[in-house]
């Protein structure tokens, strides 16, 4: 896969790794497979007052979000199967690592992420230093310096709407913490001790599966294995955009763990 993301040699060795792999957009038969999604487990935190747009280059102009990325995000919450993953995957994490809002549902956070209101933009196109390229979460909600970078992958509306919100849903497991991260780690092993390890084998080739004793690294290290495990999971139960059927997961996970660069 020649895939710029892979290739380009100011990510190999030493610098920051994509770690989710979330949205495919293009044809797995081609090299024209982009990947985009949930972001970074360590990230660009801004110092305060560094929100400003008049200043700040990766804060956009406009404040707020797309109205139809909200309903999005909000009728995907709703659902049950989501609310019962989402409570899974945050019960688990929240024992050792404080959530904020505490004891909250994925609900909660966006709801706190959106009621940081328009001092700042809610999402941004410009990556965050450090970064690939794929979503990723800026600042903290707690502090209301929070901030999700979803890139531009469409220039059809309803593509890049729904590309948003698969974006805004991954990230904000990352950003429950009340103080940093959730790490794909920690979100990956919170579903792998639950009866939620037994969707795994739909969406996630053997050699691709870091908790499967088939694994092999090849390529992919453990922090995207760890994030691969963990969103394509998360995508049967909290996806916006609806994900193809059969075995085409599985044979992404295979080719990227062989394509992507140590």
């Amino acid at each position: 896969m020649s895939n710029a993301i892979y290739n380009n040699p100011s990510h190999s060795g030493g610098g920051y790794a994509p770690d989710s792999y979330d949205v495919f957009y293009g044809d797995i038969n081609t090299s024209s497979v982009t990947i985009f999604g949930a972001g970074l487990a360590e990230t660009w935190i801004p110092a305060p007052g560094s929100l400003n747009p008049g200043t700040n280059p990766y804060v956009p102009q406009n404040t707020g979000l797309n109205p139809a990325v909200t309903q999005l995000v909000r009728s995907t919450l709703a659902q049950q199967d989501c609310i019962d993953f989402a409570k899974t995957v945050l019960n688990a994490v929240s024992n050792d690592k404080a959530m904020y809002p505490a004891k909250g549902s994925l609900s909660d956070v966006f709801n706190a992420f959106l009621a940081q209101g328009n001092s700042h933009a809610l999402l941004t196109r410009q990556n965050p230093p450090g970064g690939w390229g794929h979503g990723s979460p800026v600042g903290q909600i707690k502090a209301g310096t929070s901030v999700i970078f979803s890139p531009i992958v469409s220039k059809i509306a309803s593509v890049q709407v729904g590309a948003d919100a698969d974006t805004i849903i991954s990230e904000l497991f990352h950003h429950a913490r009340e103080k940093g991260y959730y790490s794909d780690e920690q979100l990956a092993k919170a579903v792998h001790n639950s009866t939620y390890a037994a969707d795994a084998a739909q969406v996630i080739a053997p050699e691709s599966n870091i908790f499967d004793k088939r694994y092999k690294a090849r390529g992919w290290r453990k922090d995207q294995a760890y994030s691969a495990y963990f969103h394509y999971i998360q995508y049967l139960h909290c996806g916006a955009v609806p994900q193809p059927a059969g075995n085409w997961w599985r044979l992404m996970s295979k080719r990227l763990s062989s394509a992507v660069a140590t």
